[in-house]
């Protein structure tokens, strides 16, 4: 007999937004001891249900289902409906579990916490950091075993028992980018707890020279003036990585999607002010299916890619599908999740109505107003954003936390107006204001609650005729 250490059983992934409702949901657990571990009498639990963990009954022959784990193995907690009539396929393998009832807990959702009991009633592992914004069949995963530190899986599905898609050995890794005033602001985190003190070399269009001290689960903040390049690499003598830094205004967008024609095709935007070399990327969709993309892309310029010039383009699903443009170092530069309903069927084509607009969000996308669409042309739906003429008025642009902020604006010809308040990589954190029938605003936001940061309003604007608008103010 032995005991377990806290860290030794780690959730290393969970998948709480499957593409099929009604099955597919998993936790993913490592064994980060150098010994067995072994499950009876373990129980996983969403803070409403608890569930007995158990063997698959009459499991296939591609899948283990054994109650302990091997030294640094994985092991797939999955709900017993997968194996009945689900019509997701994660191409299992490796050993996997189950719960004594159809779901996970009560059912997984976004905003829930997991834990592992064992036979004790111990919390033996946690995952308590759930991130609400993740795509539809995408997961979330542990970035290193050492630290609780979380992020969206790169693939369609997650990566369950496999090694996950951002993992990093680093205890350093990119916190957000984005580009304010003609400076591009990297901050970078350590996440680890020893100190951080070495000299940093970044090479941009220009190369520059940071002297870094990170105190232990802090950031540090870099600032290049008037970056010109989109490839950034960040070098010390304990920390090396290469990276695309991403820019809160996408560089590389999806564009516009033909999904119900043949043939198929997916139109690229780049809005950045280069050229930029598109072999470096690949499209992947739900089915985790993919295809390198060709040539160059000029600066504000769209690139169309067909199914029927393109060898190993893939098949769009009609009814629903998810789609992740990413670098060749697995960054991923846009994610577009698309159904059916959200337009785009028969002659018409889907098209965003600006390209700096979410690409999982229904109000980015509507049906062409031309029939088979405008590959390689501004969008038919296009609104310009700056269409609003919106001048806003806040009392206080750095504010301390527990400060009332007063902000008003009048929005032209716009007749319903939300409100709504994300952080500074664009997770929603709530809506903060909505008015019917009046297009002049005013009201107070309580900053009590916030932490210290850079914050996001963005303003929904509604007309009579139902054109959307929208409009971002940092």
């Amino acid at each position: 007999m032995f005991w377990i250490f806290l860290e030794s059983l780690l959730i290393n992934e969970v998948m709480n937004y499957p593409s099929d409702e009604s099955c597919g949901e998993y936790i993913e657990i490592y064994n980060n001891f150098n010994d067995t571990i072994y499950l009876n009498g373990f129980r996983v639990s969403d803070g409403e249900d608890i569930d007995y963990i158990m063997p698959v009954s009459n499991p296939p022959n591609y899948i283990q289902s054994r109650m302990f784990i091997l030294p640094k193995e994985f092991t797939l907690i999955i709900d017993s409906d997968y194996f009945l009539n689900c019509s997701i396929n994660y191409n299992l393998f490796g050993n996997v579990l189950t719960v004594d009832d159809n779901a996970i807990g009560n059912g997984l959702s976004k905003n829930d916490s997991i834990y592992i009991l064992n036979q004790f009633n111990d919390t033996i592992a946690k995952f308590e950091k759930p991130i609400l914004n993740v795509p539809i069949a995408h997961s979330i995963e542990r970035i290193n075993y050492e630290v609780d530190e979380w992020g969206i899986s790169l693939n369609v599905n997650g990566t369950p028992n496999y090694q996950n898609s951002i993992f990093s050995n680093s205890f350093l890794k990119l916190d957000s980018a984005y580009i304010i005033s003609n400076y591009l602001k990297i901050i970078i985190k350590n996440l680890s707890n020893q100190l951080f003190s070495d000299t940093i070399k970044v090479i941009s269009k220009d190369t520059f020279y940071f002297n870094a001290v990170i105190n232990p689960n802090s950031n540090y903040e870099i600032t290049i003036p008037n970056p010109n390049s989109l490839k950034v690499e960040l070098f010390s003598k304990n920390f090396y990585d290469y990276f695309y830094v991403p820019i809160f205004y996408p560089i590389l967008i999806i564009n516009e999607i033909e999904y119900d024609n043949n043939p198929e095709w997916i139109e690229i935007y780049n809005s950045s002010d280069i050229e930029i070399d598109l072999s470096k990327f690949r499209i992947l969709d739900m089915a985790k299916n993919e295809f390198r993309l060709i040539g160059k892309i000029g600066p504000r310029s769209f690139k169309v890619f067909r199914s029927d010039s393109i060898t190993d383009f893939i098949s769009l699903n009609d009814n629903y599908e998810s789609l992740i443009l990413i670098s060749k170092f697995n960054f991923q530069f846009d994610s577009v999740y698309y159904s059916s309903y959200y337009g785009g069927k028969g002659v018409l084509t889907l098209e965003k109505i600006n390209p700096s607009l979410k690409g999982y969000l229904k109000d980015s996308w509507k049906s062409s107003l031309i029939d088979f669409g405008t590959p390689n042309r501004v969008n038919s739906v296009y609104i310009d954003s700056s269409a609003l003429n919106l001048e806003i008025f806040i009392s206080n642009k750095k504010v301390k936390r527990g400060e009332i902020l007063t902000i008003s604006t009048y929005l032209k010809e716009i007749d319903d107006v939300d409100v709504y308040l994300f952080d500074d990589i664009g997770r929603l954190i709530e809506k903060v204001y909505s008015v019917k029938g009046t297009n002049r605003i005013i009201f107070n936001l309580n900053t009590q609650n916030l932490s210290n940061g850079i914050y996001i309003l963005l303003f929904k604007g509604s007309k009579i005729n139902k054109k959307t608008y929208f409009r971002v103010y940092e």
